[in-house]
Order: structure tokens, then sequence, then C-alpha cells
């Protein structure tokens, strides 16, 4: 970190920067390694042993009891700038001596300033001499402490900012204005009976918010604030990923957030709380109590009279269901290489039986004109192969002479073969109905329920749909060659009697392919978004049975805060839960300080073990099967014929081949009034609409059981 000037602190959560190692090397005590604030992270903890019990305080409240490493392994060059790392120390003995040992290793030039403030204390000197306090604010670095009046007061929530509340009469000119934003910090004192410190603790590290002067009084009333949302929204998104360990997907959350609105949306999707320490340190706490209690407080000595109370959370409050819905929108390429074919009836077929003496004959310009005209359906020609008429000879008995030259059948077509192609795009939507429930509050409550959709969607903004289908050549594609070889001139000539099938084993069946591995858009990242959800529905589940608050009033113990779990015991309650909200009331008139303390309550009155069923996302559909129909030949039809066994009912019964007409004038059953319009016809074979419409799948629901934690409280009458 070069050319920070700014105090480091040895809890980080992004593993950014480090500057220097700091080892404590054995502690035979317990103790409370804090760093000074949140601005920079620059120092990394290895304890290394540890003859008593070790307790260092991370990122998410918990005490470490081994080797712990905050976040990366990556050196940064200190380079020329200052590095100072202010350390307060508090340790609990539990033996007459107790040794730390603290090195300081320095990687590159510069300089490096170090404050150790270390403080001994024993906290049974808390309950014995409750009275026996004092408060000292620091504003702006000064010490305002003997300028306060009334109360001063801290309140501290799960997931909101720490606030606390002052009133100091201000000596000289007043300028309100530019205490805004200046740092404050407040430090609860122990002191002895002369009135002599004897251990400072910190319970609140922030800024003036609102500053509001009273002339009529003289007074000078500070809100401040611990500023979590303007820190939480200076990190990386790196650093919050590490810090809260949570699930974000952009198809869940909004895609652009920053990075104080990514962390929200994270935290929705854990069962734990974010805020900032007394130090101003980003932190992370699970909601679930410990089986054994930081503190517990009694009704001897900890407990103020009648200052215990509890309030049920309310039943519209709760969620045991959470309906799940994710739409996955994808397009399907689909592709088929298909081919139409036609030919004329033998000619000994037309001159022998049907005794049509003379008749049209289609031209290879007739084919290629009604090929061209595919292309509105989106085909492509890929080749088109012709057989030309027989030359003249003698057909039939008796015989009759078959008249054409050589320059004129190679002109005609007697019979035509196309191979064609087309690309398409179906849209396809995965339905995926889910639940998360928890069974055990449904039995004791009731299903109360909620509903929450989420989609992703493959368009067009992340795929060429249409120049794909335009072009036969850009992947993905079919592996099969896309050209037939239908062979050139000469053509062949068929025979009199032959009728010329063609062969449409060689087109090829149909290619799909379903476009989840666009990058962002893939299986893998639908799979993680539905996680993303189902985690944040088991979240909402959790949250709404926690809402019950166990609160009492008892005399202030600065080291009680929002990551421990506190057991209240009187006559008539006995409850254990997580430290929800608590309030330092420190009443300098009164000489009175005292703690609201409110437990979170969790659970339903469920009795055994709770089934829970991993959140992983469901199977991915099969692919589909379909197999296309072959490929259709044609017809002929002549028209001007009344008694021709040729089908004559309309033209609309040859979608594909020749229609003409019989031109020997002299034949008895000539009528030109049957006369055609010559034509020839070309249709692609139909695709069905199964392969083209927008496909809906829903698939089978999948229910999530939830385990809800069920904290003690006990309620006697």
């Amino acid at each position: 970190m070069q050319g920070n000037s700014g105090n480091f602190i040895l809890w980080g959560s992004n593993g950014a920067a480090y500057a220097a190692v700091v080892s404590p090397f054995s502690a035979p005590g317990n103790f409370v390694l804090w760093g000074s604030n949140g601005a920079a992270y620059s120092a990394q903890v290895n304890p290394a042993s540890s003859t008593e019990n070790f307790s260092l305080w991370g990122s998410n409240g918990a005490a470490y009891a081994s080797s712990m490493v905050f976040g990366g392994e990556a050196l940064v060059p200190l380079g020329t700038g200052t590095a100072e790392l202010d350390l307060f120390l508090s340790m609990v003995p539990q033996a007459e001596e107790v040794t730390f040992d603290l090195e300081l290793v320095m990687y590159e030039y510069g300089t490096a300033n170090m404050q150790l403030e270390m403080q001994m204390f024993d906290p049974s000197f808390v309950d014995s001499n409750p009275l026996c306090w004092s408060v000292r604010v620091m504003l702006d670095a000064v010490d305002i402490s003997d300028s306060l009046i009334g109360e001063v007061n801290v309140n501290a929530e799960e997931g909101l900012a720490r606030v606390a509340t002052f009133s100091m009469r201000p000596t000289g000119s007043v300028s309100v204005p530019t205490w805004v934003g200046k740092p404050v910090t407040i430090d609860f004192q122990q002191i002895d009976t002369d009135g002599n410190p004897l251990v400072s603790v910190r319970v609140f590290t922030g800024i003036v918010d609102i500053p509001q002067f009273d002339p009529t009084r003289d007074v000078v009333q500070f809100n401040c604030i611990d500023n979590l949302n303007g820190i939480v929204g200076q990190q990386p998104r790196e650093a919050l990923d590490q810090l809260i360990d949570g699930w974000w997907s952009p198809f869940v959350f909004e895609a652009d957030a920053n990075s104080l609105d990514y962390a929200q949306a994270q935290m929705l999707t854990v069962p734990k709380s974010l805020d900032l320490s007394p130090f101003q340190q980003l932190r992370v706490t699970d909601w679930a109590a410990k089986v054994t209690p930081d503190f517990t407080l009694t009704a001897a000595d900890q407990v103020i009279d009648d200052s215990v109370s509890f309030e049920m959370a309310n039943r519209s409050e709760i969620k045991n269901r959470v309906n799940l819905e994710m739409q996955y929108r994808f397009p399907r390429l689909r592709a088929r290489r298909t081919g139409c074919s036609w030919s004329m009836p033998a000619l000994t077929t037309i001159m022998c039986i049907n005794l049509i003496g003379r008749f049209t004959i289609p031209t290879k310009q007739m084919v290629e004109s009604a090929a061209a005209g595919l292309s509105g359906g989106g085909w492509h020609v890929l080749g088109i192969g012709y057989v030309e008429p027989p030359v003249s000879q003698f057909v039939c008995s008796p015989s009759v002479a078959w008249l054409c030259d050589q320059a004129t059948a190679a002109v005609l077509a007697w019979a035509v073969g196309l191979t064609i192609a087309r690309r398409w795009v179906q849209t396809v939507t995965e339905v995926y109905p889910l639940q998360v429930i928890a069974e055990a509050s449904i039995t004791a409550l009731g299903e109360i329920e909620e509903d929450a959709t989420i989609g992703m969607e493959v368009g067009a903004s992340v795929f060429d749909f249409a120049g794909w289908e335009a072009d036969l050549t850009r992947q993905p594609g079919p592996t099969y060659p896309i050209a037939v070889d239908h062979g050139g001139p000469p053509w062949p000539r068929v025979l009199a009697g032959d009728v010329v099938f063609w062969d449409s084993t060689g087109y090829g069946a149909d290619f799909f392919q379903d476009m989840t591995d666009v990058p962002g858009y893939t299986r893998a990242d639908q799979a993680y978004a539905l996680e993303t959800a189902l985690n944040a529905a088991k979240t909402v589940i959790l949250g709404s049975h926690r809402h019950s608050r166990l609160t009492c009033v008892a005399p202030l113990n600065p080291f009680v805060d929002l990551i421990h779990t506190v057991q209240v015991s009187t006559p008539r309650v006995t409850g254990k839960g997580k430290v929800a909200e608590i309030s330092y009331s420190m009443n300098i008139t009164a000489g009175k300080a005292t703690m609201t303390v409110g437990l979170a309550i969790s659970g339903v009155g469920a009795v055994g073990v709770q089934p829970e069923d991993p959140l992983d996302a469901p199977p991915v559909p099969p692919p589909p099967v379909y197999t296309p129909l072959i490929a259709q030949s044609g017809t002929t039809l002549f028209g001007a014929d009344v008694s021709s066994t040729f089908p004559t009912p309309g033209i609309d019964v040859a979608p594909i081949g020749y229609i003409g007409n019989r031109v020997d004038t002299g034949h008895p059953s000539y009528d030109d009034s049957k006369a055609y319009i010559p034509e020839f016809r070309l249709q692609a074979p139909a695709i069905a609409d199964e392969l083209t419409q927008p496909l809906e799948l829903e698939e089978d629901e999948v229910v999530y059981r939830v385990a809800v934690p069920e904290d003690t409280l006990v309620l006697t009458g």
C-alpha cells in the first residue's frame, strides 16, 4: 500500500493489501485483538501458539482458537509512504503473568508507526462496581468529556448503522456546520473509587451526522452514525464476497448494483447480519445462537427488577413457505437439410397407356425460378439435379414416334431433385416450480406463504439470431456437409420406360442446439441463480421466525455486543438468543449506566430434529428427440384432356411438380377449356409447429425443507 498515511487495522475483509506481518507468538491468557478503524487493511495476524485460551475476533464476530490468517497472502510494497498501525489490546488475566509477544516485519522501505495500547481488567469489577464508571467522548480528536451534560446513548441493531447521541455545553463561539462529518469515538471507562481510569472500552466509532444547537439552553446535541453504508459502499465486490460469503446473481438482484446494494443483496441470502464493530470494523455475524452463551444475565445482580419483557412475533410477520418459480428462456437453434423431387411418368406410360401424343414439358428455367421462390420461406437451395427427356425414338406397339432433338432436350427437365436447407430459432422456456418450506412451522401455524419469481433470458443482445439463420456456415451448425453433389452437365437422360427415383438418404437428420452456453447465461449460471433464489427463500423463512424479542435492562457491560449470545435467567423467564439489538445509556447527571439487551428468539416450538434438504438446483431436462419427415416427391398434372387418367380436380393438389397441357389438338378428347397455364412448382417440406412455435416446458416441482432453529425460552407463571 503506497502513500497511505491512514491507520491500518488487523481485521480485513478484502485481503488486498499487506505491508506488514503482526505475529502474536504466545498468549497465556484470554485476549481480544482489535484494530483501530476500517480505513485500510494491511496486516496479517498469525497466532503461532496459545498456552491458554486465545480469542481473535474476526469479521463474523467469532472467536478463533487456532491459527487464523485474515485475507490473502499477497504482499503489497509499502513504498515511500507512511504506514500507521494502531492496536488496542484488552486482556482478561487468567494467570499471575500474561505475556504477549508482537513482531512487526517491514517488507519494503518507508516509515512505519505502530501504537500499541494494552490494558488488563477484571470483568467481575463491572458487576461488583456498577457505579464506578465514566465516559470519554472524543470529537475530532478533542476530548470533550468534561463538557458533556445529560445522557450519552449508543444504539446498535443487526444490519443497521450504530447511532450515538450526546449533548455538550460548548465554550466560546459555535460553528455548527463545521462539526458535520467529524470523527467521534465513545469509550466506556471503569474507574476506581478515586476516579482514576482502570480500563477504557470502545462502544462507538463514527462521525457526526446532525449537530443541533439550542441557543436557549446553550447546548449542542450531536446525532452520530458509524457510517455503515458509507464504509460498505467503498468496498470492492471481491472484499464483500470474502466478508459475506453469500449468494448473488444478476438474474435475482439488480445487475448494475453498487457496492452497498451488492452487499445488501448478498445479505438476503445468508442467515447473518452485517454491521460495524465499536471500532468501525466491518463484520458479519451468524444469526444462530451459540450453544454456550457468551454472557449470562441473572436476576441476582445483572438484571434490573421488572425489566424483563417478551414480545411474540405477529403471525403475519412469519413466512414458512416460499413458492419460487424460475423461468429460463433461451433460443433453440434448429437446422434442417432436406429436399424435394419430381419426375415425369415413364414416356411409355404417357404415350402408350394414356394416349397423350403431344404434351408440354417444363424447362430448366421454370424449375430454377420455382427454386428461387423457396428463399421467401427462409430456405436455401444447396443444389439442383436434372434428368433430361429421351431423344427422338419409336415407342408403343403399334409404334408411335416420339420426337425430341438433342438441343430441345438440353433445355428441358424430365426429372428434378433439389437439396434445400433452412435454419430457424425456436424460443424455449423452462419453468421450474420450487417450494421452500419449514415443515415444523407449517404444522404449528398453518401455511403462511409468499411468492417469488425470477427470470433469465438469452436474448438477441447476446446472440445474433438473424445472422445465424442467414449464414449457413456460421457456427454452431450441423456436422454434416452443407452441400449434396447433384452432378452437372451433361445431365443424364431417361430411358423411355423408366421412372426416375431420387435418393433422399443423404439429406441428413435435423440439427439443434440449445444456446445455454453463452457466457453469463450458461446452465451453470442458471443453476447458480436458482440456488441464489433458494438461499434467499431460506433466509426469508429463518429471518421471519426470529422476530420474537426477549428484552431486559442490566447494568452496562460494554463487552456485550451484537456478536454475542446472551442467556437471561430470572425466576419467571429463562431465554437464550443472539443479541439482535443493544442500547447503552450513560446518564452523567444521574450517575447511572445501563444497557438494554434485545435477544432474537427463534423457533416454533418444534420437538426433535427437523429435516433439512440441500439447496441444490434441479437437474437439467433431457434433450428433445424428433425424427423429421422424409423428403417429398412431386406429381404431374395435364390439362385440356377430359378423359385423362391423371388427377385433374384442381391445381391445388400439386404443391410440388409440373402442371402442363396436352397439345395434340386433333385428339377427340381434347378440350381447350380444360387447359392449364403451364407452371412448375416447388414447396419445401412442412416443419411441424412443435418445432417452430415457442415452447414452454414445465419441470417437476421440487420441495426443499428448512429447519428453523429452536432457541431456549421458558416462561414460568
